[in-house]
Formats: C-alpha cells, structure tokens, sequence
C-alpha cells in the first residue's frame, strides 16, 4: 500500500511539474493621451502636475490601446500626459507610451519614436507629465507592453 500512494504522489509531483502554466487573462492595456501644445509650462519630471490655468497649452485627448495605432498631432515639445483606463493582460511587467513621427505606427527606418514608462500597469496609473523632445514632431501613439 505505502508503495502505491508514493508511486502516485510520484505520478502526481510528474504532471504538475510539466503542465502548462495559467494563460495570462485581460488586456489589451488602454490608456488616454492627453498632448498640451502651445504652452509655456515645462515638466519638470514625471510627477509634474500639469496646471489647469492654460499655461500648459491647449489639450487634445485620444484613447491608445496597446499594439493599436492612434493618429495624433504632437508637435515640437508638446506636453504630455496618460491615464490607464484598462490593465494589460495578467504578468505584464509594464507599458510605455510610444509617440511615431510618422502619422502611423509601423517601424521603420524613416519612421524614429520616441517613449515614455507609465509608472505602473492599473487601472488610474498616470504618467503625470512628459515633454516630447525637441526638434520632433509626431502623428501616431501607441501603448507597448511586455
């Protein structure tokens, strides 16, 4: 009898050593890009809190979902910012926010981008507050994960 449980929790020990692990569940992660442009106010790190008194410029929103495309005009040293309205798929370590000169989204060798991390993959994250580069201007966004 002691022969057969341990040759079963052997047996046991066996399979659930190779079988497969829970595929990760949710996702895409999507997020609001908010670009201010045309204002005098400058990030001075993430967690710059944009001003609401028009300093920043004027705003334009546009929703991004991971590996999608959004067409958006962000010009020379714009400002901006993301909220996370939906997480990524379960045991994604964490998202950037990735702007394309081009009015797409593809890489290519004319087509530079540029990113910024999204300091964290729930619900409610916000990168508070990014200054696209200067000499750049930029027509498409989308939202990496991995």
């Amino acid at each position: 009898m002691k022969f057969i449980l341990t040759t079963v929790t052997l047996i046991g020990a066996a399979i659930a050593a190779v079988a497969p692990a829970a595929k990760p569940v949710g996702g895409p992660g999507t997020g609001t890009l908010t670009v201010f442009s045309g204002g005098t106010f400058k990030c001075a790190n993430i967690n710059s809190v944009i001003p609401t008194d028009g300093t920043a410029g004027d705003a334009v929103s546009a929703s991004i979902v991971e590996d999608g495309c959004a067409i958006i005009d962000v010009t020379d040293q714009s400002l901006i910012t993301l909220t996370m309205t939906q997480a990524p798929k379960t045991g994604t370590l964490g998202c950037y926010v990735q702007l394309f000169t081009q009015q797409g989204c593809g890489f290519t060798l004319n087509n530079f981008f540029w990113g910024q991390p999204i300091p964290g993959t729930n619900v409610g994250t916000k990168l508070g507050c990014a200054q696209v580069p200067a000499g750049f201007g930029f027509g498409g966004a989308s939202m990496f994960c991995a």
